[in-house]
Protein backbone atom coordinates (compact mmCIF):
# COMPACT_ATOMS: atom_id res chain seq x y z
CA UNK A 1 0.00 0.00 0.00
CA UNK A 2 0.85 3.41 -0.47
CA UNK A 3 2.42 5.35 2.35
CA UNK A 4 -0.30 8.05 1.73
CA UNK A 5 -3.30 5.24 2.22
CA UNK A 6 -1.26 4.68 5.82
CA UNK A 7 -0.88 7.54 7.05
CA UNK A 8 -4.26 8.93 5.97
CA UNK A 9 -5.66 5.71 8.35
CA UNK A 10 -3.24 6.61 10.69
CA UNK A 11 -4.59 10.23 10.66
CA UNK A 12 -8.42 9.06 10.83
CA UNK A 13 -7.27 6.71 13.90
CA UNK A 14 -5.71 9.43 15.91
CA UNK A 15 -8.59 12.04 15.66
CA UNK A 16 -10.33 10.90 18.34
CA UNK A 17 -7.56 12.06 20.36
CA UNK A 18 -9.13 15.41 21.17
CA UNK A 19 -10.76 18.14 23.27
CA UNK A 20 -11.49 16.44 26.67
CA UNK A 21 -14.41 18.77 26.78
CA UNK A 22 -15.73 18.06 23.45
CA UNK A 23 -18.03 15.31 25.29
CA UNK A 24 -18.94 17.53 28.05
CA UNK A 25 -19.90 20.98 25.10
CA UNK A 26 -21.06 18.85 22.43
CA UNK A 27 -21.69 15.18 22.93
CA UNK A 28 -22.13 14.39 19.03
CA UNK A 29 -18.74 16.12 18.14
CA UNK A 30 -17.35 13.14 20.38
CA UNK A 31 -19.52 10.77 18.48
CA UNK A 32 -17.70 11.91 15.15
CA UNK A 33 -14.41 11.46 16.76
CA UNK A 34 -14.81 7.62 17.51
CA UNK A 35 -16.37 7.38 13.91
CA UNK A 36 -13.06 8.59 12.79
CA UNK A 37 -11.40 6.99 14.79
CA UNK A 38 -12.97 3.24 14.26
CA UNK A 39 -12.69 3.88 10.28
CA UNK A 40 -8.90 4.66 10.45
CA UNK A 41 -8.33 1.10 12.24
CA UNK A 42 -10.70 -0.42 10.47
CA UNK A 43 -8.26 0.79 7.17
CA UNK A 44 -5.25 -0.35 8.53
CA UNK A 45 -6.69 -3.50 9.67
CA UNK A 46 -8.35 -3.97 6.02
CA UNK A 47 -4.48 -2.95 4.37
CA UNK A 48 -2.39 -5.07 7.14
CA UNK A 49 -5.02 -8.43 7.17
CA UNK A 50 -7.38 -8.22 3.88
CA UNK A 51 -10.07 -7.97 6.24
CA UNK A 52 -12.17 -5.38 7.99
CA UNK A 53 -12.30 -5.07 12.16
CA UNK A 54 -16.08 -6.41 11.60
CA UNK A 55 -14.80 -9.24 9.18
CA UNK A 56 -12.41 -10.46 12.06
CA UNK A 57 -14.97 -10.12 14.56
CA UNK A 58 -17.88 -12.04 12.71
CA UNK A 59 -15.42 -14.71 11.77
CA UNK A 60 -14.04 -15.22 15.51
CA UNK A 61 -17.67 -15.83 16.37
CA UNK A 62 -18.98 -18.21 13.93
CA UNK A 63 -15.53 -19.96 13.50
CA UNK A 64 -15.57 -19.19 10.10
CA UNK A 65 -13.26 -17.29 7.34
CA UNK A 66 -15.56 -14.15 6.61
CA UNK A 67 -14.12 -11.27 4.20
CA UNK A 68 -15.89 -8.35 3.24
CA UNK A 69 -13.40 -7.76 0.29
CA UNK A 70 -14.54 -11.55 -1.19
CA UNK A 71 -18.19 -10.49 -1.09
CA UNK A 72 -17.49 -7.67 -3.11
CA UNK A 73 -16.03 -9.60 -5.64
CA UNK A 74 -18.94 -11.80 -5.90
CA UNK A 75 -17.76 -14.37 -3.58
CA UNK A 76 -19.31 -15.60 -0.12
CA UNK A 77 -19.19 -13.09 2.65
CA UNK A 78 -18.22 -16.60 5.01
CA UNK A 79 -16.41 -19.45 3.95
CA UNK A 80 -15.60 -22.52 6.55
CA UNK A 81 -12.03 -22.51 7.81
CA UNK A 82 -9.66 -25.05 6.10
CA UNK A 83 -9.20 -28.46 8.44
CA UNK A 84 -5.50 -28.44 9.40
CA UNK A 85 -3.42 -31.44 8.15
CA UNK A 86 -1.51 -33.32 9.99
CA UNK A 87 2.16 -33.53 9.43
CA UNK A 88 4.53 -36.14 10.26
CA UNK A 89 8.53 -35.56 10.18
CA UNK A 90 10.22 -37.83 7.12
CA UNK A 91 14.13 -38.18 6.89
CA UNK A 92 15.70 -39.34 4.06
CA UNK A 93 19.18 -40.71 3.65
CA UNK A 94 20.97 -39.49 0.65
CA UNK A 95 24.17 -41.73 -1.49
CA UNK A 96 26.15 -40.92 -4.12
CA UNK A 97 25.37 -43.43 -7.19
CA UNK A 98 28.20 -44.71 -9.71
CA UNK A 99 26.55 -41.97 -12.33
CA UNK A 100 27.46 -39.48 -9.93
CA UNK A 101 23.73 -38.48 -9.06
CA UNK A 102 22.20 -39.05 -5.55
CA UNK A 103 19.70 -41.33 -4.61
CA UNK A 104 17.18 -40.93 -1.52
CA UNK A 105 16.21 -43.66 0.94
CA UNK A 106 13.94 -43.51 4.16
CA UNK A 107 16.38 -45.49 5.92
CA UNK A 108 20.23 -44.80 6.10
CA UNK A 109 22.05 -47.74 3.47
CA UNK A 110 24.26 -50.18 5.96
CA UNK A 111 27.64 -50.91 4.53
CA UNK A 112 27.99 -47.58 2.41
CA UNK A 113 29.20 -45.20 4.45
CA UNK A 114 31.53 -44.23 1.74
CA UNK A 115 28.89 -43.03 -0.31
CA UNK A 116 27.31 -40.55 2.35
CA UNK A 117 26.02 -37.08 0.99
CA UNK A 118 23.74 -36.39 4.30
CA UNK A 119 20.32 -36.23 5.30
CA UNK A 120 17.11 -34.20 5.21
CA UNK A 121 13.94 -34.14 7.45
CA UNK A 122 11.46 -32.38 6.07
CA UNK A 123 7.30 -31.71 8.03
CA UNK A 124 5.30 -33.60 5.66
CA UNK A 125 1.30 -34.60 5.53
CA UNK A 126 0.69 -37.79 7.82
CA UNK A 127 -0.44 -41.06 5.09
Amino acid sequence: MSRLFVIGALLLAVSACGEGRALKDDPAYHLYQIGGAVLGLDLLSLMSTGKTLDDQFIGAATDQDCSVVRASKGGPYCVALATPVAMVTLTTYCYRTLSGRASCFTEPVPGDEAGYIGSRTDLVPAP
